[in-house]
């Protein structure tokens, strides 16, 4: 993420900014050399938020949505009021980390104030589990179930992390690829959407085809049922 155009959390700043990033010519008046959340523009550049939120539930009303991540920062100006779920963050890559959880959060669910970014789905409430805690270590599986503890039918997890594959070269992130192909997390998983939460994965940024006979062999007989390709070029 983001889907297009310049994202204005990339620097994570503390303050709020006197621009209306969430429209473009924000700045000198012109569309094009000024930046604005691109991804909120209709497809093939976005995700079209802006005719969602014409329509009933379109600007996330009384849905709750919770994001797993390594880490965010609760003082950002831009974000709303967002809940911590479970034991304290223990972040591995430091300030890249908060940046990243940040951003995330702040293209979901930025403050309708005017100023700055103004998130796709702002009316929803917000969730943080992290996936790597200070007690117990790296364990999307059991962030999962601290979301799916604190959510109803009808919510949604966002799970921003990815997971070794067949393929991981160790070089760089190629080959890494969605987390449920480990199965205790797939269970887990599992367990949230049995309980009609709505789980949104990340691909990975490993560049993979997970069409490719590679995910249908090996891994102790565990194939998830990945019936499209997939693939992405940045979580």
């Amino acid at each position: 993420m983001p889907l297009g155009g310049l994202h204005p959390f990339a620097t994570c700043r503390l303050y709020a900014s006197t621009l209306d990033y969430s429209a473009p010519g924000n700045a000198s008046d012109s569309a094009v050399t000024d930046p604005y959340q691109g991804y909120l523009d209709p497809a093939p550049n976005g995700v079209d938020a802006r005719w969602a939120w014409l329509g009933m539930g379109g600007r996330g009303d009384g849905m709750r949505i919770c994001d797993v991540e390594y880490d965010y920062n609760p003082n950002h100006a831009d974000l709303p009021n967002v809940t911590f779920l479970g034991d304290p963050a223990d972040p591995p890559f430091g300030q890249g980390d908060r940046d990243h959880g940040t951003a995330v959060l702040g293209e979901m669910g930025g403050r309708n104030n005017g100023v700055g970014v103004k998130g796709i789905a702002y009316q929803a409430q917000f969730y943080f589990a992290a996936a790597k805690t200070t007690t117990g270590g790296y364990d999307v599986g059991a962030a999962v179930l601290e979301c799916a503890n604190a959510l109803n039918a009808g919510d949604v997890i966002l799970i921003e992390q990815q997971f070794s594959g067949p393929n991981t070269t160790g070089v760089g992130q190629a080959g890494l690829i969605p987390v449920e192909w480990y199965k205790p997390w797939y269970d887990d998983i599992k367990t949230a959407i049995a309980a009609g939460i709505i789980v949104v994965e990340a691909a990975g940024n490993g560049g993979e085809n997970l069409d490719d006979p590679d995910y249908s062999t090996g891994n102790n007989g565990h194939y998830p049922s990945w019936r499209r390709t997939a693939r992405a070029p940045s979580l």
